[in-house]
């Protein structure tokens, strides 16, 4: 598996040459790639040279409004800023829980 250990909002960033994963865990899943981390692994055994990101943000329940709205903010400049530095390279997003409803509020890459 090729694990992304940087978040692509802050640090240098080395584009994929397959496409690159970034994978949101569900509410109070540890922080990582969650229960989807193992579809994004056979994903990336398909598509040579991809890699994976996992989403960093907070994925509590109890505090749902505001972890979904860090998450749409991460969510957002996580892809902005990886399609600005890599226009070449597919992105892959995947996750469930707050995933599936942030995806949906979040904008569309510029």
């Amino acid at each position: 598996m090729a694990l992304v250990s940087v978040n692509s909002t802050t640090d240098a960033i080395t584009c994929a040459k397959g496409a690159h994963l970034i994978v949101a865990r569900g509410s109070l899943e540890p922080e990582g790639p969650g229960a989807m981390g193992v579809l994004a692994e056979e994903i990336i055994k398909l598509i040579p040279g991809s890699d994976m990101e996992a989403l960093v943000y907070p994925a509590l329940y109890n505090e749902y409004v505001e972890s979904q709205t860090e998450g749409v903010r991460t969510m957002n400049s996580v892809i902005n800023n990886y399609v600005k530095n890599c226009p070449d390279t597919d992105l892959i997003l995947m996750g469930y829980s707050q995933v599936s409803t942030r995806r949906h509020l979040s904008e569309p890459p510029c």
